[in-house]
């Protein structure tokens, strides 16, 4: 064979080499591009939260968010508001707030909205700090209780009245200003005549006594101490709602399992040190 054949040949194998590798390399570039895409697309928006990372909505692509932070957009009141909604512990809560700086989420129970003046409707669904992985070694769930900003709400119904304090507040007050509405919400048809409210900063017993009995426990995180001394000022910091912490989760995904981790000095941002 001549040189020039040679050198034909040579050429023609490099040509069809390079020809079998584009289609591939344009594959893989199509396939970055459309993940990219994907990736913002997963920033949505329900109301007037903003749902990135570790959150999700239901129906996100896979790869958007966390299934352990999936939220649902549902229409709330009129029946055409849409609502961020977490499903938690069999519960219902409107989202009302994400602060992605220092990982908290405040949360509402969907039985809780306003009837009258500054009175609010009676919430649905029990739930405490021992609900959460706070209290507890082994891992219950992807939120924490954050217990420096947050207390339980105790109702009480009793046969026979108890005396006021700083932990006891009466409820009568709140209850007689939606007695129009009771008669047509179950949740208030149960009342008895003394009803109370007992403020609880942790974990401890309670001598109610024989007459009394706890009908529901719920969190919240209180705007201000000074609203926790009537019925009126309880029942709003009910409607404003409760918080809870994915710290511990973000400690894990920005940091490692091997290190200690905390916000830093600005609440904006986590820092981590290394363990030993």
């Amino acid at each position: 064979m001549s040189r020039g054949s040679l050198l034909f040949v040579a050429y023609t194998t490099l040509l069809l080499h390079l020809l079998l590798l584009l289609p591939s390399a344009c594959s893989q570039t199509a396939s970055i591009t459309a993940n990219k895409h994907d990736i913002s697309d997963c920033n949505r928006s329900c109301g007037n939260i903003n749902i990135s990372s570790p959150f999700r909505l239901k129906g996100d692509s896979e790869h958007c968010g966390n299934k352990s932070f999936e939220l649902s957009c549902e229409a709330k009141g009129n029946g055409t508001t849409p609502h961020a909604v977490l499903s938690l512990f069999s519960g219902k809560y409107y989202v009302h707030a994400i602060n992605y700086n220092n990982f908290t989420i405040r949360l509402v129970d969907a039985g809780v909205h306003k009837i009258k003046d500054n009175y609010f409707s009676h919430p649905l669904y029990s739930l405490t700090p021992f609900n959460f992985s706070y209290y507890y070694s082994d891992d219950t769930g992807p939120y924490d209780y954050p217990d420096a900003s947050s207390m339980s709400i105790i109702f009480l119904s009793c046969e026979n009245p108890m005396n006021a304090s700083d932990l006891i507040v009466e409820r009568a007050p709140c209850i007689s200003g939606v007695n129009n509405y009771s008669a047509s919400n179950s949740s208030f048809s149960n009342l008895t005549a003394y009803s109370y409210f007992i403020k609880s900063n942790g974990p401890g017993s309670y001598n109610f006594g024989d007459s009394c009995k706890i009908t529901l426990m719920v969190m919240v995180s209180p705007s201000t101490e000074e609203h926790m001394t009537s019925c009126k000022g309880i029942y709003n910091e009910i409607a404003h709602g409760f918080e809870l912490s994915w710290l511990k989760y973000a400690c894990t995904e920005s940091c490692g399992s091997g290190e200690f981790c905390w916000l830093n000095s600005t609440g904006n941002g986590i820092q981590c040190s290394r363990r030993g």
